[in-house]
């Protein structure tokens, strides 16, 4: 195991000190994006952030198209915990309910399902993410209770090889020949050792690893259960943005570069003695209940945490964050450097007159193009219920297919395009 440190960026560090840091990463060799070179970090300030009302999906989106999931029933899913593009292609995993990785074509209509459940060689039993190698055509699906990440060839289905990890994790994603995936040591028993929250796994050699960013530095030494689902957020198919629950430091991962990204500044945001309340334990339940405690105490103190939602194009960063116990929307302004942060959130792209209450759909997976979410079966009865009280916009690309939806149908995705 190889253990790398890197350079500690976070919100109480002086200005001074951020220099420094824009000197140190101009080292590294620049990395053309969608938006420009990774020789400087953004710093969003929340607490000088423009303060608005409502945030508009017309200023970001133009349009949305409906992709309804295998409407002829070939396949039956439960949700969508985790999303992928690939060649026009989607691919999907169900944790729960169909218990696998599925690739369906643009349309939604249902091709395959990649690996499958059992005890055989090349079955997984519990399978819990996914990531893509895009130009060999390879997907990675990890199994959370045998500690093995699978290997598939994703247009013929066949089973390519496995690879027995280390430490249990949550989320990966496969840039340019390197597998990164975060660290989840709740069932680790590892007293006295250094925490990481990221690991470069090396599949081809027995799983080693590369070890970066410390826990006690950028996420308030907590290592416990993590609070939000996506950890990595794409941009584009090679590189990806990493953060958990009480960083406020973004990582940029491209290849081998695993760099910081953008730092969100608050006075208001989560610190170490907030998390003194969690107390050291290694009691699961226990650890259950001081994590409950803990969140009423956020929400107390109105304390800013959780990053989430993260999709970049070529204007904005847009992001999203609890403050307290209410759900935040930001747009970070990558010409002027002026953040804004929204009260409110209106789908001006979705409805042509906002419903006064909805469930709202969840954010899955951002391309260079747009943003997808996904509509759990359950909110299907919701939303044909606003077509029918003429809510939805006639533009709404698929609005047809949602609406001849029955209460037995699949998740609907929802694709929002980027304005040019």
């Amino acid at each position: 195991m190889i253990l790398r440190d890197q350079y500690l960026v976070n919100k109480k560090i002086a200005w001074y000190r951020i220099v420094s840091v824009l000197l140190f990463l101009s080292a590294f060799s620049s990395c053309s994006l969608v938006e420009k070179s990774k020789n400087e970090i953004y710093i969003a300030d929340l607490d000088s952030a423009i303060q608005k009302d409502w945030y508009l999906y017309s200023d970001v989106f133009k349009s949305v198209r409906v992709i309804p999931l295998a409407m002829d029933k070939s396949v039956l899913l439960g949700d969508v915990n985790k999303m992928q593009v690939y060649k026009g292609h989607y691919i999907v995993l169900d944790e729960e309910i169909a218990r696998g990785v599925y690739l369906f074509d643009s349309k939604g209509r249902f091709i395959r399902k990649i690996g499958d459940v059992g005890s055989g060689p090349g079955e997984y039993s519990k399978p819990t993410d996914f990531t893509i190698d895009t130009k060999k055509g390879e997907i990675y699906i990890f199994d959370y209770s045998q500690k093995k990440i699978f290997k598939y060839d994703i247009a013929s289905g066949k089973y390519l090889g496995v690879c027995n990890v280390e430490h249990r994790l949550n989320r990966m994603f496969f840039s340019k020949g390197y597998l990164y995936a975060n660290i989840d040591y709740q069932l680790e028993d590892e007293p006295g050792q250094e925490h990481y929250l990221l690991q470069r796994i090396d599949f081809d050699n027995e799983g080693n690893v590369e070890m970066f960013f410390k826990v006690a530095d950028y996420k308030k030494g907590w290592d416990g259960i993590a609070l939000q689902g996506n950890m990595f957020f794409n941009l584009g198919t090679e590189s990806a943005l990493f953060v958990q629950d009480f960083m406020d430091t973004i990582i940029y991962v491209n290849g081998d570069q695993v760099i910081p990204y953008m730092v969100v500044k608050s006075q208001d945001w989560v610190c170490k003695t907030d998390l003194e309340i969690l107390g050291t334990t290694d009691n699961p339940s226990a650890k259950g209940l001081a994590m409950m405690k803990l969140i009423q105490h956020l929400g107390a103190q109105r304390r800013a945490y959780n990053l989430s939602d993260v999709f970049v194009n070529d204007s904005v960063i847009g992001f999203s964050y609890m403050q307290g116990m209410m759900g935040t929307d930001a747009l970070y302004d990558k010409s002027t450097g002026e953040t804004m942060v929204f009260d409110r959130s209106k789908d001006d792209v979705l409805f042509g007159e906002q419903p006064s209450h909805r469930q709202i759909p969840t954010f899955l997976y951002a391309s260079d193009r747009g943003v997808f979410y996904s509509l759990k079966p359950s909110h299907l009865p919701e939303m044909k219920y606003f077509i029918s009280q003429g809510l939805v916009k006639d533009e709404v690309i698929g609005k047809n297919d949602l609406d001849s939806l029955d209460g037995d149908a699949n998740p609907v995705l929802l694709y929002y395009e980027y304005k040019d």
